[in-house]
């Protein structure tokens, strides 16, 4: 499979304040994209234009969500490798190079680093993925302790487009739900464990009502037939105790009732307490 060239593929929505930096993080890579590709959802800002000024081709797209963001722009995409960044992320240097270093010696179904979480001031909040070097099955993104970022992973463009793209139907895990379905279809991924991606918290918490997160999960796990009954009931589970965490009480009930409160579980009084006093990273 040939990994000569690469495209950046960035969805934004109103990034005109954080676009630039992600841009340019992936213009100073060696070797450097073939191009960096903007799928602008529908922004009301200047994104467009920072994005086009930073060196990016832009697309103009009317406003959807940043699957079919991501997707349009990587239709338009001419690399053989496609590497997906946010709009609020940004690459260290080096990580083109680690991972054509990984792709010139293995065939992993994708290749992903560790991101590193920063808080709106910039700060170092933990590592999202952490683990050895090496391969990772499918099995491991049932967990969330697994995932990294949205803007950590490449992909060879024949694979991400023989397996349809991102889901445009879903409206989160769109990320999680691509390297499950790509490391069934291809093979485990490859984690290169030191991080070059870092990855912006974002304030606010879940905001999406309990019946959405419901339905969205519906959606993802119709989509894994691969999977058995036990490993989908047991991700459906995981994922509303997690929005269960982020909601503060009362809100966080909802959640609990649609993971079955499970009260026998260590995550179930870990995810009460954080709804009853956790506060906003900052």
């Amino acid at each position: 499979m040939r990994t000569d060239s690469y495209s950046v593929v960035i969805p934004a929505f109103n990034a005109e304040r954080t676009i630039e930096r992600a841009i340019r993080s992936a213009l100073s890579q060696e070797p450097g994209p073939a191009e960096v590709i903007e799928g602008d959802d529908g922004s009301a800002d200047s994104t467009a234009a920072v994005a086009e000024s930073a060196g990016a081709h832009v697309l103009r797209l009317p406003k959807a969500n940043g699957a079919v963001a991501r997707n349009r722009a990587a239709q338009q995409a001419t690399g053989d490798l496609l590497f997906f960044l946010d709009a609020d992320d940004w690459w260290a240097p080096g990580k083109a190079q680690a991972h054509f270093q990984v792709w010139a010696e293995r065939d992993p179904s994708f290749v992903y680093d560790v991101a590193t979480k920063m808080n709106p001031k910039d700060q170092a909040r933990g590592i999202m993925g952490l683990g050895p070097e090496g391969p990772v099955g499918w099995e491991a993104f049932l967990d969330w302790q697994t995932w990294a970022s949205g803007s950590s992973f490449s992909v060879p463009a024949e694979r991400y487009r023989s397996l349809g793209g991102f889901r445009e139907e879903l409206i989160s895990q769109q990320d999680v739900d691509f390297w499950i379905r790509a490391a069934n279809g291809f093979g485990p991924a490859w984690r290169i464990e030191r991080s070059f991606t870092f990855y912006r918290l974002s304030p606010g918490g879940v905001s999406k009502q309990p019946r959405d997160v419901a339905r969205n999960l519906d959606n993802l796990l119709a989509g894994w037939q691969f999977a058995t009954d036990r490993q989908r009931g047991e991700f459906r589970t995981l994922m509303t105790l997690t929005a269960a965490g982020f909601s503060r009480f009362p809100r966080s009930l909802h959640y609990f009732a649609l993971a079955g409160w499970p009260v026998w579980r260590l995550k179930f009084w870990r995810a009460l307490a954080r709804s009853l006093g956790a506060r906003q990273e900052s």
